[in-house]
């Protein structure tokens, strides 16, 4: 039964790294995402993915090696997704804080990667 936690957990770790890598990708490929899934053009979909799993993982991400500097990222993402200022919609993806927000996931992804033993963006 163990075991099966821990696969658990490593799927929901995996899912969240994808999430990142998804907030780190560009703006076009973001316009794509949101577009694909027939929710253009608000932008609130990648920032409910990141919080519906970071949220329940805090704990975990604090356990890995890196697990203070990933959470202090992660933290900081979250705070940047809940500005008041943050625009919602496909042109706001050109904006510096959406810039901003790939910049710091693309880093946070790669520490989580590294930390996890994986290449980034695998």
């Amino acid at each position: 039964m163990e075991e099966n936690s821990v696969i658990d957990t490593q799927k929901r770790i995996d899912r969240f790294n994808a999430v990142l890598e998804r907030l780190a990708s560009s703006a076009t490929d973001q316009r794509e995402y949101i577009d694909g899934l027939g929710l253009a053009p608000m932008l609130d979909e990648l920032a409910l993915e990141f919080e519906d799993l970071y949220l329940p993982l805090g704990q975990i991400l604090d356990s890995l090696r890196n697990g203070a500097v990933i959470s202090r990222e992660c933290s900081e993402i979250s705070a940047a997704l809940a500005s008041p200022t943050l625009g919602w919609v496909f042109d706001d993806l050109a904006s510096e804080e959406w810039a901003a927000i790939r910049v710091r996931a693309a880093r946070t992804s790669e520490l989580l990667s590294t930390s996890l033993g994986m290449s980034p963006l695998d």
